[in-house]
């Protein structure tokens, strides 16, 4: 509770300081790529996939200089491996700070990953050199985008909230075992993704098992959709 506190708290601060400090800007658009920096964390399929789209959005001050810049990268912040517990800012935080020096009028840049399901960068290290690489070419990248800006017409913000039921798959026992006996099982291997993988497949099977046993199991799972909209 104490963070909680903490984060509603600065919530309200950072708000109340941000529109008692407003200033007229104008606002820019471009969309540049983040190849070379990411990777499909799966095993090679006709699934595979990478999203390089890099979306940059600025705000320009009128002495022509930039208050704000934000950049969207579809990628996981796991510069560090698991063998690293720190808390940072990632790879996300480290391309934030080099962008903001490498931009005229050394703005507030805000780097974030959107939906990136199974990418993760193609960099990783149990230290924060990792980290840094990462974040160098992101940030690079940030930086080059910014010559390709194109001013935005239409500065209105929108938004929509969608909830949306999917239907479930309903298993009957037999099916439920069979995919248990299917699951494919290494005695030989024991390490600490695959035994997180076994445990969190045990209690998924135990819970449906319960589920079918009871006949309470959900006939849908709800989805939530919540988009803002912000010039083009």
């Amino acid at each position: 509770m104490d963070y909680i506190d903490f984060l509603q708290r600065t919530i309200v601060e950072g708000a109340a300081e941000a529109t008692a400090d407003i200033e007229p800007v104008t606002m820019w658009f471009t969309e540049t790529s983040g190849a070379g920096i990411a990777v499909d964390r799966r095993l090679s399929s006709q699934h595979s996939h990478i999203d390089n789209r890099l979306p940059l959005l600025a705000f320009q001050r009128e002495d022509g200089s930039f208050a704000v810049v934000i950049a969207n990268f579809a990628m996981h912040n796991v510069g560090l491996t698991q063998v690293n517990r720190n808390i940072s800012a990632d790879i996300a935080g480290n391309a934030a700070v080099k962008a903001q020096v490498g931009i005229s009028g050394n703005p507030l840049v805000l780097v974030t990953n959107g939906g990136c399901g199974n990418i993760n960068p193609e960099i990783k290290s149990d230290d924060y050199s990792g980290v840094e690489r990462s974040g160098g070419l992101l940030a690079d990248r940030i930086v080059e985008g910014i010559s390709q800006l194109k001013k935005c017409d239409n500065g209105e913000l929108s938004s929509a909230f969608l909830k949306v039921e999917l239907p479930l798959e309903k298993l009957s026992r037999e099916q439920l075992d069979k995919l248990m006996a299917d699951y494919p099982k290494n005695p030989l291997e024991d390490n600490y993704e695959s035994n997180r993988l076994d445990e969190a497949l045990g209690i998924w099977y135990r819970e449906t098992a319960r589920m079918i046993q009871e006949a309470k199991g959900p006939e849908v799972a709800e989805a939530y959709f919540h988009i803002l909209k912000l010039g083009p």
